[in-house]
């Protein structure tokens, strides 16, 4: 496929889309403890992300579909106590969308042991009509005496079969919003059309912090 393209394309742009795949491998090997990805697509992480619970397993929206749109289901403030125990966010549903057929399809990622998805309070992320996620952000806490670990996701769009600007992002921010972390981008010509997350079950009298990372996965358009 890659030496496919390269025949059509100028050589400079080949060797931007080589450095491309060469981080994209990399990335991968890094990333040992996920369960197996399925051929074609490929994972993107972001880095200081919560590294408490385990990997559930990837989860994809159906075939020709890629994710344009994330609700979050996130547990409000427990009252800020000295024996509250708070995890903002639980679990993520990615909606998907056809854009030859504009059909849509979901998939959820995280145990969701905590809250609520709530519209209303917790704002979905959206692109806006025609445009699909490249990539994303997460936001983090990150509390030393009651760790909350992840908190928001940001949706990085575009327009499908364009990679040229405009391109806008959309929040889906939970309690606790403390930080960004770095943005993670598909290669060219790729969109998001699935996602692992890694979640921490519940502890008990222990400290919960829920959703704790989220590995986002690539596909050709």
């Amino acid at each position: 496929m890659f030496r496919a393209y390269c025949k059509l394309h100028l050589v400079g742009h080949c060797l931007l889309i080589f450095i491309f795949v060469s981080i994209a491998v990399a990335a991968k090997q890094n990333l040992s403890e996920l369960p197996p990805i399925k051929n074609d697509y490929y994972p993107i992480q972001s880095s200081r992300a919560g590294e408490l619970g385990d990997w559930g397993q990837a989860k994809y929206c159906n075939e020709n579909s890629y994710i344009f749109a994330a609700k979050i289901m996130v547990e409000a403030s427990t009252g800020g106590g000295k024996y509250d125990d708070d995890t903002s966010l639980n679990q993520i549903t990615f909606v998907c969308k056809n854009p030859k057929k504009n059909s849509m399809n979901s998939f959820k990622v995280g145990l969701g042991n905590f809250g609520k998805y709530d519209s209303g309070r917790w704002k979905d992320a959206k692109c806006q009509d025609g445009y699909y996620a490249y990539g994303f952000r997460l936001g983090m806490e990150g509390n030393a005496e009651d760790y909350v670990a992840a908190t928001s996701i940001r949706l990085l769009c575009r327009e499908f079969s364009s990679w040229n600007d405009p391109r806008s992002t959309s929040d889906a921010i939970g309690e606790f919003h403390n930080e960004w972390l770095g943005s993670r981008t598909c290669m060219y010509d790729h969109l998001l059309a699935g996602a692992v997350a890694r979640s921490q079950d519940e502890q008990g009298d222990g400290d919960d912090s829920a959703l704790n990372d989220i590995v986002m996965i690539c596909r050709v358009e």
